[in-house]
């Protein structure tokens, strides 16, 4: 089937084959994983860039778009044609391919940014390419996140679409946060969305067997027995981030992730390493008051009001971010005086010292409330310090 993406034209198998019993070695088109790594990916100029798993080829041929030579590769030769095909019918002519699992085709070669939608589903065997890895639970996606660091560029990028356990009985996040123990980078996980093993059973056999009740039941009796048996409570879906920073010390930061329009947030992503570098350089709460901090050209508040004796008075505000990663949350009425004087145009000192003398505290009772609101501003983008913000 030939389908198009804005203007690409992509040949996939026709979907309504996985209905009907399809060949493990199936190529399918646009998935909604397919589309959260799209709109995940960082799109700035990269020399080198490598998309594992390319299936027909989609995230490699808009790679090729920002970067001077990209290498797609996939274990399915049946993938490898289709990617192929689909690169010579849109003009990409430098895009390479390479046949053979995980890393193994890119051999010893480093890049600025590796991508990957790779088959994460937590199964108990191998039915189809493009979604079972054969290994034990998220154990796939776990072999990227500690083998990619080692293909990555200094300042390098690996993106990946993931789905991963949450134990029995354990934090999820000290589970998954060994998956990056010693990795030589900063990492961003975020969180898009979690379910019990049934309901998540559920799902992934509508996909594929809505149309045979009876292999429905039972495979969903065998997928739930597997995570039964590997003590899992429930599964996290979401997308990771890694960056190659040589650091005494890396950053590993968890984010449940709001609701996304569809739309590329890859910008974002890149500002969240830059602004968490920042962050790092203000740590000494001097050199925050000497900064110079500036309200995103994103944000935006919504004041709620409550009507007394006929006037509306202010009771609560939101601050939301209405582009990238759209982090929103509740502040109080000082907050947002706070930071509608972020301008860029003095330092955070001098605007504490004003709220301090219009509420009639000392500097340092305002400070302190003040230094941990801005950190928690900045870390998620609504407050840009001078060095942190890439578009000066």
């Amino acid at each position: 089937r030939l389908v198009p993406y804005g203007e690409i034209l992509l040949t996939i198998d026709p979907p309504e084959l996985v209905e009907t019993g399809a060949a493990p070695d199936i190529v399918t088109g646009m998935t909604g994983s397919s589309l959260t790594l799209l709109y995940f990916t960082i799109r700035r100029r990269f020399r080198s860039i490598l998309d594992l798993g390319t299936g027909c080829g989609i995230q490699a041929l808009l790679a090729a778009g920002h970067g001077e030579r990209v290498l797609a590769t996939d274990r399915s030769p049946r993938s490898i044609n289709f990617a192929r095909f689909n690169a010579r019918l849109n003009g990409r002519a430098n895009i390479d391919f390479g046949l053979g699992d995980a890393f193994a085709p890119a051999r010893r070669r480093k890049f600025d940014l590796i991508v990957s939608n790779p088959p994460f589903m937590i199964s108990p065997g191998m039915r189809y390419m493009y979604r079972d890895s054969g290994l034990e639970g998220d154990g796939f996606c776990r072999k990227l996140a500690r083998e990619a660091p080692a293909r990555l560029r200094e300042g390098g990028f690996f993106q990946m679409t993931c789905e991963w356990i949450h134990p029995r009985n354990a934090d999820w996040q000290e589970r998954l946060a060994e998956w990056f123990e010693g990795s030589g980078c900063d990492v961003l996980v975020l969180r898009t969305e979690t379910q019990s093993p049934a309901v998540y059973a559920d799902q992934w056999l509508r996909d594929t067997e809505q149309d045979n009740p009876e292999l429905w039941v039972r495979l969903y009796d065998e997928y739930v027995d597997y995570y039964r048996s590997l003590g899992i409570q429930a599964i996290g879906t979401g997308v990771i981030a890694m960056r190659r920073r040589s650091a005494t010390a890396n950053r590993i930061r968890f984010e449940d992730a709001p609701p996304q329009k569809p739309e590329p947030f890859g910008e974002s992503i890149a500002m969240a390493f830059e602004l968490g570098d920042a962050l790092e350089r203000l740590r000494d709460d001097r050199l925050l008051l000497a900064e110079r901090l500036r309200l995103a050209p994103d944000v935006r508040l919504e004041q709620q009001l409550q009507c007394h004796d006929g006037v509306w008075r202010p009771v609560g505000a939101r601050l939301s971010l209405v582009r990238g990663i759209r982090f929103h949350g509740e502040v109080d009425l000082h907050a947002t005086r706070l930071v509608a004087r972020c301008t860029g145009e003095v330092q955070f000192a001098e605007i504490v010292s004003a709220i301090a003398r219009e509420l009639q505290l000392s500097f340092d009772r305002v400070a302190a409330p003040s230094l941990a609101l801005a950190r928690g501003l900045i870390q998620r983008g609504f407050l840009l310090p001078e060095k942190g913000d890439s578009n000066k």
